[in-house]
């Protein structure tokens, strides 16, 4: 995750740091991790990608809600929901693995939930072969 500073704004406390993965000029959320990142997004991926946020016609009013999930694992289920490649998560150990799958379940992530899915299928396999 790409690393700053900002001050405090809207209750936020000082020592977050943004992620600027998806940050472009028109986000209109930010969603604040268990760890203090925060990830500045759009509410209209959120709403076609995801069961477990509002629409993007919700007004938030500002209100900022910290999720419970680290911004490692937040940072991966976001990447799954925009457009580009999706992370090499046949990479990633099991116990990361299932973080994204509780959390993909959670917002109602479904194409994380499936990546997950694929990713444990190819990790048996390939120690199948090992076997």
């Amino acid at each position: 995750m790409a690393e700053s500073n900002i001050p405090g704004q809207n209750g936020i406390c000082n020592d977050n740091k943004i992620s600027t993965l998806f940050e472009g000029a028109a986000w209109d959320i930010t969603i604040p991790s268990s760890d203090n990142w925060l990830f500045r997004l759009h509410k209209q991926n959120l709403e076609c990608a995801a069961d477990g946020f509002p629409s993007s016609s919700t007004s938030t009013h500002g209100e900022i809600v910290a999720l419970s999930d680290s911004g490692a694992v937040l940072e991966i289920l976001f990447q799954i929901i925009y457009i580009r490649p999706s992370p090499a998560l046949e990479k990633l150990d099991f116990q990361v693995l299932a973080l994204i799958a509780e959390a993909a379940d959670k917002y109602g992530i479904f194409n994380a939930m499936y990546a997950v899915q694929f990713a444990l299928r190819f990790i048996g396999f390939c120690l199948s072969l090992q076997a």
